[in-house]
């Protein structure tokens, strides 16, 4: 059964061998805003240094976003070929090697979300709930 807005740990991308599978799947993920370019509504989400990059041009007013601000966007993953890049990249970021990126549709700033804690409780209400992200 697919379920839209499962909530997703950046790291957790890394792990798939087919990273295609995973294209037209909505999803939430949450992260550092590390790269921000507000002429083509994009930006790139960090944490534990993984990242993803956003496209939030569906957001609509998103006049709060800021370097090193913690957010939060649900959206539908696609094929990154189709994205105008933020155009550099992050050289502290190595692992940015998706083939994939978020076309947002929500976007919330979550600064001061204890992400540690969130990614616990996450972890343990899936072992509740035993879902499985597959």
């Amino acid at each position: 059964m697919e379920r839209y807005g499962e909530i997703w740990l950046l790291q957790e991308f890394y792990s798939i061998n087919d990273i295609n599978l995973l294209q037209g799947k909505y999803i939430r993920v949450t992260g550092f805003i590390e790269l921000y370019n507000p002429m083509n509504m994009t930006c790139q989400i960090n944490h534990k240094g993984y990242s993803l990059i956003i496209d939030f041009s569906l957001c609509g007013s998103t006049t709060n976003i800021s370097i090193g601000g913690l957010a939060q966007f649900i959206g539908e993953l696609r094929d990154k070929e189709n994205i105008a890049m933020i155009g550099r990249t992050n050289p502290a970021v190595a692992k940015n090697n998706l083939r994939i990126y978020l076309k947002a549709r929500v976007y919330r700033n979550v600064t001061g979300l204890d992400l540690d804690l969130y990614e616990q409780s996450l972890l343990k209400r899936r072992k509740f709930l035993q879902v499985d992200l597959w």
